[in-house]
């Protein structure tokens, strides 16, 4: 196995409880994201909550490139605390995520991985 490839294995299995939100405006959600994602979240994809609270550790923004153009929306990464409740929204996502949108924007949600990987 190449160098490459198993740091980017690495590099997966540290991210395999992260998902990223794309399209959310800046700013929406203030300066609690774990609040906001806990709180739209079962708004969005109502059956993944509905046995409970799903917690996460950490959420914040990043830069999808070099390019730092303030109209268009940066990724919203957050980390779940259990890879069981980030299997549960992916699939709630994929099975009716068409009509997840905010402030009629839809938004996409993806599986964190690394550039190497896709």
């Amino acid at each position: 196995m190449k160098l490459e490839e198993r740091m980017a294995m690495m590099e997966d299995r540290a991210r395999r409880s992260n998902l990223r939100l794309v399209f959310l405006e800046e700013g929406a959600e203030s300066d609690n994201p774990i609040a906001f994602l806990q709180r739209l979240l079962p708004v969005w994809l109502p059956a993944p909550v509905a046995r409970g609270t799903i917690e996460m550790e950490r959420a914040h923004r990043v830069y999808d490139d070099i390019d730092t153009d303030r109209k268009k929306p940066r990724t919203l990464i957050f980390n779940m605390l259990r890879y069981n409740d980030r299997q549960l929204i992916m699939k709630a996502y994929r099975e009716g995520g068409s009509s997840m949108t905010h402030n009629n924007r839809k938004l996409l949600l993806f599986a964190d991985y690394s550039a190497h990987t896709n």
